[in-house]
């Protein structure tokens, strides 16, 4: 018989050998504050992106796909639209090493696209290489100038290409599209210029062209053209044709001319239309509105011949010789007889207003109430033909060489055929009140301009 009695002076020793046991166990199961997992420790194999391929449509899915990276136990996606991945960010997570995007856009854009292992390791993975891709969306996006447009000038429409080997762009003068006018397009932009006396709206969308699908139009694009006279308070007035007594009556020198209808321009050219017509530095500190002066008269004649180029109309100047052909569509400078006729407006008084200086003052600029200083265009009460300053703020060049004659009457009268000095009307904001009536004649050499003789200058055309 065995005899089983515990022997206290073995308990050291076994106490020992438990305790080894219990270390084995801990080390086994990954317990213990060091005890470090194998896996764990290891940082992430980077990952190879492949490539999803050049483009997708709007919507559309795409898939992407990448290598498998050692101790990786998910990944993670980024999506950006830049290649630095500083703007927005689309992040997605998987465990597998593929997963299905889409992407919605409102016009063709661009994608990069990166990938990277995770694991519970607190050391950091490298991203993958970086991969884009295109996302077309079939519907253009129109665009178009955003400033003001004036008439003649040249603008560009571009549209986002919608993987179409050719467009459609229609233009209309509403936004229904009746009436409307189609142009083909092989490419991304159209040019197109427009001449108009008043103020337009224009539409425009485009499509892409395909035999197998009904392609979508794009929004709809709203431009709005201005008159260049009109956007710098220069409308064009209509005067009508008429016959009047060139002078005053009571001057011996007075006759009787028949006129033909005319276009005049209802205030002195402001300083802000001459400026955009010649880009004269001159002028450059001048405000918008005020009417341009310190102006000779070549250069006044210089600016009709640009805005009719500009405009897509004949030019009345010769420039070599510097004479005016009336028979042009173009714009000049009035004659003295139609500058008289139009100031005039069918009445007989000192003034268009009347015979008093209180007259004068309720359609003027002079001495009394402009503080010695030009004013901005069209701030008094116009004629009857709504023309306004005719009688001060700034005198005016006229066509004709000056004579102390009125020269021949009849129809259509031009003037002397040749002289020393062009005549100028009209009174400005230092005259006195005798010296702004409707009857009052200056001259000087053609090459004269003086700030202290606020010379400027209207036009008119046929």
């Amino acid at each position: 018989m065995i005899n089983r009695a515990f022997d206290k002076t073995q308990l050291p020793g076994i106490l020992f050998l438990l305790a080894l046991c219990i270390l084995s166990s801990c080390s086994q199961k990954g317990g213990g504050d060091n005890v470090v997992d194998p896996v764990e420790d290891e940082v992430p194999g980077t990952p190879i992106l492949y490539d999803p391929g050049e483009s997708v449509y709007s919507g559309e899915n795409f898939s992407l796909e990448w290598t498998s990276a050692d101790y990786a136990e998910s990944y993670i996606i980024e999506v950006s639209g830049n290649s630095a991945f500083t703007d927005y960010k689309n992040i997605y997570t998987t465990i597998d090493t593929s997963r299905v995007l889409s992407k919605e856009v409102t016009t063709t854009k661009q994608f990069f696209i990166r990938v990277k292992a995770v694991n519970g390791s607190t050391k950091s993975a490298s991203w993958s290489n970086i991969v884009d891709v295109v996302v077309i969306n079939r519907k253009p996006a129109l665009y178009g100038p955003e400033n003001t447009l004036l008439s003649a000038n040249r603008y560009d429409l571009t549209w986002s290409d919608a993987d179409y080997s050719s467009y459609i762009l229609e233009e209309s003068e509403n936004d229904t599209f009746l009436n409307s006018t189609q142009h083909q397009v092989n490419g991304l932009s159209y040019s197109f210029t427009r001449v108009v006396r008043e103020e337009m709206k224009l539409y425009f969308r485009v499509k892409g062209i395909n035999d197998e699908e009904d392609a979508e139009w794009s929004d709809t694009l709203k431009l709005t053209l201005y008159n260049l006279l009109q956007e710098f308070e220069c409308d064009l007035v209509p005067i009508p044709a008429g016959t009047f007594i060139f002078g005053h009556p009571d001057d011996p020198r007075s006759m009787e001319v028949t006129l033909s209808d005319f276009y005049m321009t209802s205030t002195e050219i402001t300083a802000g239309l001459y400026k955009l017509i010649t880009n004269n530095t001159l002028v450059s500190r001048t405000k918008k509105y005020l009417p341009v002066v310190d102006v000779d008269w070549f250069q006044a004649v210089k600016f009709c011949n640009k805005l009719s180029v500009i405009e897509g109309l004949e030019t009345c100047y010769d420039e070599n010789t510097w004479e005016c052909d009336l028979s042009k569509n173009g714009y000049r400078l009035p004659t003295e007889a139609e500058w008289e006729y139009a100031c005039r407006a069918g009445t007989s008084t000192w003034y268009y207003s009347g015979d008093t200086e209180q007259d004068l003052d309720r359609v003027a600029y002079y001495i009394k109430n402009s503080h010695v200083r030009v004013q901005s265009v069209g701030g008094k009460i116009p004629n009857n033909f709504g023309l306004f300053d005719m009688l001060g703020n700034a005198n005016e060049w006229v066509n004709d060489w000056f004579s102390d004659n009125y020269g021949e009457g009849g129809k259509d009268p031009t003037g002397p055929k040749t002289g020393v000095n062009k005549v100028f009307r009209g009174g400005n904001v230092e005259s006195y009140y005798h010296g702004c009536h409707s009857y009052a004649r200056y001259r000087a050499a053609p090459d004269f301009h003086n700030k202290l003789y606020y010379l400027s200058f209207r036009i008119v055309r046929r």
